[in-house]
């Protein structure tokens, strides 16, 4: 029987297989924690781990060899960056249903099988995705709105607005699922299906938005993107780019935003952004009162400068640099 007749076969009523693809670099323990908080496999659920390890030099795969050989394992040379190894994952999988979970999260007790309970319960629901909790307990963002030009004025204020009139209507329903605009990608569960006829993640993104991105294509292709607040996940947030230095990592964010405005809003809206943080950067240069605050202020205009014509004048944005 070949793998797609095989998965056919276990969506008709036979156990189904989630393929739970996680990308490294470089987080060997937290890696160690994420592999062992999956379920074991049982009568109503499958694991296949799948884990793609970006050139680590900290014995992250050793480590998958060693002590979980029933992954597979997949090793790149070199970090060609996190979508793209997603991506390879995502490829390499033979599950019905895909779940893209972070190297530096753990899945609570529970979480997979009712991600997986919600998703076949209607087919119109293109991804799931699971309440996100920081490593102290307290909530993170586990959704959010569809970055829009407005937003960039005020991102917290709307982001903020948003997830808390999800939340009532959640309260006042008794309902623990609701539907959202976007899902992080730090624990996402989608079906195979969805993934082929939607297509991978966008790799022109390095590290951030490709997860938003992704779930704006999902919205154009009808499907529903849906939290669900009692299926649970610890992410302790950022391991493999808080290696990167600050103004590294600010570049890589902004690069991101960027890519996903000028793809899903366009140039103009783009253009309005730029202008925006050039304008609060000048400001900030003329009116700081500290020798750090001019110089990240100046490092801004730098990075807008050069930026300019890749985001403002390109048809498309290019690919991007490979790494993390």
């Amino acid at each position: 029987m070949n793998k797609h007749a095989s998965q056919e076969t276990a969506g008709r009523g036979q156990t189904p297989v989630v393929s739970v693809v996680v990308v490294n670099w470089n987080t060997r323990d937290l890696l160690r924690a994420c592999l062992s908080s999956l379920p074991s496999n049982t009568g109503s659920l499958r694991i296949e781990a799948v884990v793609v390890d970006n050139g680590s030099s900290d014995g992250s795969p050793e480590m998958v060899a060693a002590e979980f050989p029933q992954a597979m394992l997949i090793r790149n040379s070199e970090n060609v960056g996190f979508v793209r190894a997603n991506n390879q994952g995502l490829e390499a999988a033979t599950g019905e249903y895909r779940f893209m979970l972070n190297s530096d999260a753990e899945v609570r007790e529970g979480c997979i099988e009712r991600l997986v309970e919600v998703a076949e319960n209607d087919r119109g629901i293109g991804a799931v995705g699971p309440r996100l909790l920081n490593s102290d307990g307290t909530d993170q963002e586990s959704f959010g709105p569809f970055p829009r030009v407005l937003h960039r004025f005020f991102p917290s204020r709307f982001e903020r607005a948003y997830c808390g009139r999800v939340e009532r209507r959640m309260q006042e329903t008794g309902n623990s699922i609701a539907p959202v605009d976007w899902l992080a990608g730090a624990a996402l569960l989608c079906r195979r299906d969805v993934l082929e006829r939607v297509g991978p993640l966008d790799e022109r993104y390095r590290m951030w938005y490709d997860d938003i991105d992704w779930c704006r294509k999902l919205q154009r292709a009808g499907y529903t993107r849906v939290f669900v607040s009692d299926a649970v996940a610890m992410h302790h947030g950022r391991r493999s780019g808080g290696k990167i230095e600050s103004q590294q990592l600010a570049e890589q964010l902004f690069d991101s935003e960027y890519t996903y405005l000028r793809l899903n809003e366009g140039r103009l809206a783009t253009s309005a952004v730029f202008a925006l943080r050039v304008g609060k950067a000048l400001v900030s240069r003329l009116t700081a009162r500290s020798e750090a605050a001019r110089r990240d202020a100046a490092w801004r205009l730098g990075y807008h400068r050069r930026r300019f014509a890749r985001f403002c004048l390109a048809s498309v944005p290019p690919q991007m640099r490979r790494g993390v």
